[in-house]
């Protein structure tokens, strides 16, 4: 099971009830790239000492920090640092971060070997949404209770 990380605003508040809920603290990096080999993960775990690397929530946070707004970070890891990836993501992506699906049909005709690897990916990514789905959830519940 992946395990669910979080990091959080000091006064924001959601600290215990997502501990309750599995989640478990964590320094994360954010990084313009998808890093798509078990290479460059350790890398940038050398370089930086985050236990997750991610691409989305800095912005988000930086938002919410100018509007005084209370945030946290909560992510399920889809892939850890032993796993390389079965494309280089970061060559499928057009110029506003999203898949270029024309490329992407490229990548697969050209290495259909790969095809299996995308499926078992896919399955990972859909697993770790669920998670995420479900602590959010979960979260939102006991906020409003």
């Amino acid at each position: 099971m992946r395990r669910r990380h979080l990091r959080q605003d000091f006064d924001a508040g959601f600290s215990a009830d997502l501990e309750e809920l599995g989640a478990a603290p964590a320094r994360f990096y954010c990084h313009r790239r998808v890093a798509i080999t078990t290479e460059e993960k350790a890398a940038l775990w050398k370089e930086t000492g985050a236990d997750a690397v991610e691409m989305e929530s800095s912005v988000i946070r930086t938002i919410c920090k100018e509007f005084r707004i209370p945030s946290a970070t909560v992510r399920v890891i889809s892939d850890d640092a032993n796993q390389d990836l079965p494309l280089d993501f970061n060559a499928l992506m057009t110029s506003e971060d999203r898949i270029n699906y024309l490329k992407l049909f490229g990548a697969v005709l050209s290495r259909p070997a790969r095809i299996s690897k995308l499926i078992a990916f896919q399955q990972q990514t859909i697993g770790a949404a669920r998670k995420l789905g479900a602590v959010l959830e979960e979260l939102l519940r006991a906020e409003h209770c």
